[in-house]
């Protein structure tokens, strides 16, 4: 059954708006697309599948790459409509819908500052692709984090007993040798990974987890609240207070970063 004129035009109009406020991005993210349309258009998902099916099929970055412009749209209808079974006034129409949102991006004359905030859009990119590349991020995330809170085992490893500062000598002098250092290196690195996951969690819907920027300075943020956090932990609970202060420190550092990477994106737009 084909899609009638009126979900043609509301869904198309909702793509127009999630292009314009997500950008390319959301191409790389074909799950977080369905989701999201699937929300502004509860009623109409023959719509928002077929467009979807654009996605996946590669169409769309073929219009990134110049190679899907609108005199290929009867070819790559032809292509849909064989890979899907979709009909072909329905694939002729989701692939014009796609390049009308699309076309202000790729038409964009001068340097796109946004560009260090995005990723490339891969030839196979796609739910597998989307599921891989977000668990990568999450991990580096919560490494950065840990290595955040390892700060201050690093630091007993560096003074060894040459002067360390009152709350981290006071935390660690029943320890002896090489546990003086292990006991806050593992304590804080656990807490650091933790939360760098769950800041790049709290922060990281609506495509986040697809661009280089965003990464970046989550990570960064996770790195130096984990490193803080176990330091106002140890002062104010001991040794146990690492952990604790690194994890929230590392999340809420994480979190931050993504906001900061949000608001230099919009400013970008």
């Amino acid at each position: 059954m084909a899609i009638d004129a009126t979900a043609r035009q509301r869904v198309g109009d909702e793509l127009d708006k999630l292009i314009a406020a997500e950008g390319a991005a959301i191409s790389t993210t074909p799950e977080m697309f369905g989701i999201l349309m699937r929300r502004a258009c509860p009623d109409d998902g023959a719509a928002v599948d077929a467009l979807e099916k654009v996605l996946t099929g590669r169409i769309v970055a073929a219009m990134f790459e110049d190679k899907g412009g609108p005199e290929q749209v009867p070819a790559l209808a032809e292509r849909l409509v064989q890979s899907t079974g979709m009909p072909e006034d329905d694939a002729r129409w989701a692939i014009e819908a796609w390049w009308r949102a699309v076309r202000p991006i790729t038409e964009r004359q001068g340097k796109d500052w946004s560009d260090w905030n995005r990723l490339e859009v891969s030839e196979s990119a796609g739910v597998s692709a989307t599921n891989q590349r977000s668990i990568i991020q999450l991990v580096f995330v919560g490494v950065v984090g840990a290595l955040g809170g390892a700060v201050w085992g690093v630091y007993v490893l560096a003074r060894d007993d040459g002067g360390l500062i009152r709350p981290v000598a006071e935390a660690i002098e029943d320890f002896q040798g090489w546990m003086r250092a292990f006991s806050l290196f593992a304590l804080g690195a656990v807490g650091g990974f933790g939360g760098g996951i769950l800041g790049w969690i709290g922060g990281g819907g609506r495509g986040w987890t697809s661009t280089f920027g965003r990464l970046g300075l989550s990570a960064c943020g996770a790195f130096a609240g984990a490193a803080a956090g176990g330091f106002v932990g140890l002062i104010l609970l001991g040794l146990p207070g690492v952990m604790f202060g690194a994890l929230v420190g590392s999340a809420l550092g994480g979190f931050l970063g993504l906001l900061s990477a949000e608001r230099v994106s919009s400013l970008d737009r």
